[in-house]
């Protein structure tokens, strides 16, 4: 199957890319929200291993995603401009400062910066019962 679209969506596709290892699939599943609490691994195509899908800690509320787990209550913050942006996960939502709910870390980053960003590099983010903060991108992934 083929989907055809114009080089302005290509290029921000590409752009949202946070690596030559990101699918443009990928790209489209964080943006249409359909990576949250997926429980089984994704192909991405036949000559490619599957990307390894994660859900949600039996019990614990957050958001998934295919880097790791955030549970509710996580506190993040971004400097954009000179400014300082904080956002939180509630309900497995990223609630921004000024109270806009969004599905993905892109979107939150998104609506601050109206571009497209690498929101894995954009967020850092303070669990509850982490000590420090850690960028979005380096967090380990607590589910095996």
């Amino acid at each position: 199957m083929q989907i055809e679209i114009d080089f302005d969506v290509f290029k921000a596709l590409t752009l949202r890319r946070e690596s030559e290892n990101v699918s443009y699939n990928d790209v489209l599943r964080e943006l249409l929200a359909l990576n949250r609490l997926v429980t089984q691994p994704v192909a991405r195509n036949s000559t490619e291993s599957p990307i390894k899908a994660f859900s949600a800690p039996e019990g614990i509320s957050g958001y998934a995603y295919r880097g790791g787990f955030l549970p509710n209550g996580t506190k993040l913050k971004a400097l954009y401009k000179n400014r300082i942006y904080n956002a939180e996960i509630a309900d497995g939502c990223w609630v921004n400062d000024d109270g806009s709910k969004h599905a993905t870390p892109t979107a939150a980053a998104t609506h601050i910066t109206k571009t497209a960003t690498n929101a894995r590099n954009f967020w850092s983010a303070k669990r509850p019962g982490d000590g420090d903060w850690q960028r979005l991108n380096s967090i380990p992934n607590p589910i095996s």
